[in-house]
């Protein structure tokens, strides 16, 4: 993932402005299975006075890193001829990076 972790090291101070500069403060809890998952991620990692941004992102975080590894894998399983199954692994990969980078970034600007 060398040239994806590149990319992400270049745009880093980008992507943390553009989130905190473009959220909301506070979030709307609207219902459905996005707030049904901030909800438990609220109960579990509470930050505050309940639900925020922190919970929101991960709970994203997690409905979409869920949706990559069944999307991979079920490509895959399916024979597409269109995905690589090699893809299965690289897609996590990437998720591992994104966060690692942007653990490390938090170290640089603080």
């Amino acid at each position: 993932m060398s040239n994806f972790d590149d990319v992400l090291k270049k745009y880093r101070k980008d992507i943390i402005d553009f989130i905190e500069g473009k959220v909301k403060r506070e979030v709307k809890i609207e219902g459905g299975i996005i707030d049904t998952i901030t909800n438990l991620i609220a109960k579990e990692f509470p930050y505050g006075d309940g639900v925020d941004n922190a919970h929101k992102f991960l709970a994203l975080s997690v409905l979409s890193s869920y949706w990559c590894g069944w999307f991979s894998q079920a490509r895959t399983n399916s024979h597409d001829e269109k995905f690589n199954p090699e893809y299965v692994d690289k897609f996590k990969e990437v998720i591992d990076s994104a966060y690692f980078q942007g653990r490390d970034y938090a170290q640089e600007r603080r």
